[in-house]
């Protein structure tokens, strides 16, 4: 089972497992001095076998010391200091295989990585669902001036955003790329625009923030005059029968 598995098996069973493979390969009168010179070895490998049989009868618990083997051979980087320190101490009992004195200690490590990484896989969704909910809406408000059938066809670029109630923690989308697609969605707003703004006739100007103000605002007086800038750019886009986006 572990070494099917590719897990470490504990020293006492692989030193008794040498002894009895070597033991089968030799003759009878070979074979009975080759174990009773090993005997304690033997009796040792025995003793944690049936430790570790108790242990992992279940198949629940083998399947957490998989996912303690898929944690330690994985990466790490979404996990805080407190979950890579967990990891360090599931890897630690994995090298040793010492699974019947700390398989406490292992359960606990994996269950804290696994609820870090479900809770942060949640807020992921969380975010990427409120700035979908927003992102509609601006879409929205873009194609309201062009006819339905257009309006429905270019709407229809937001749908690989959507959540839907297929996703999951153990299914996915993975965190990481629930993370891509809420990164994605300004720039697929932006696209969303420019279409819409070429299928009315209408063209959309471009602008950033810092080529309209380039200082850092400080006071009260600095963010008026950045709010004179940008409306003063909106209206000179607006008057000249054009759309204007801030990015």
């Amino acid at each position: 089972m572990f070494l099917g598995a590719r897990l470490n098996v504990p020293p006492s069973l692989g030193t008794a497992l040498s002894v009895l493979t070597r033991a089968a390969g030799e003759v009878d009168e070979e074979r009975i001095n080759s174990i009773d010179g090993a005997r304690a070895d033997v009796k040792d490998g025995i003793i944690i076998a049936r430790k570790l049989d108790e242990l992992f009868g279940e198949d629940d618990r083998f399947e957490l010391l998989r996912t303690a083997q898929r944690i330690a051979t994985g990466p790490q980087h979404d996990l805080s200091e407190a979950g890579r320190e967990r990891a360090q101490e599931i890897k630690t009992i994995l090298d040793s295989a010492d699974y019947v004195d700390t398989f406490a200690d292992l359960r606990g490590a994996v269950e804290g990585i696994s609820e870090e990484r479900r809770e942060a896989w949640e807020d992921a969704l969380r975010e990427l669902t409120q700035q979908v909910d927003e992102a509609r809406k601006e879409a929205a408000d873009a194609v309201q001036q062009i006819p339905k059938p257009e309006a429905d066809e270019i709407l229809r670029r937001l749908e690989a955003f959507i959540p839907t109630e297929g996703w999951s923690y153990e299914s996915g989308p993975t965190t990481d790329r629930l993370r891509a697609l809420t990164a994605a969605l300004p720039g697929e707003i932006d696209r969303i625009r420019q279409e819409a703004g070429g299928t009315a006739g209408v063209d959309v100007v471009q602008a950033r923030a810092r080529q309209i103000y380039a200082s850092t605002v400080t006071s009260e007086e600095e963010l008026e005059a950045l709010l004179a800038a940008i409306r003063s750019a909106a209206e000179a886009a607006l008057s000249a029968g054009k759309y204007f986006q801030l990015s």
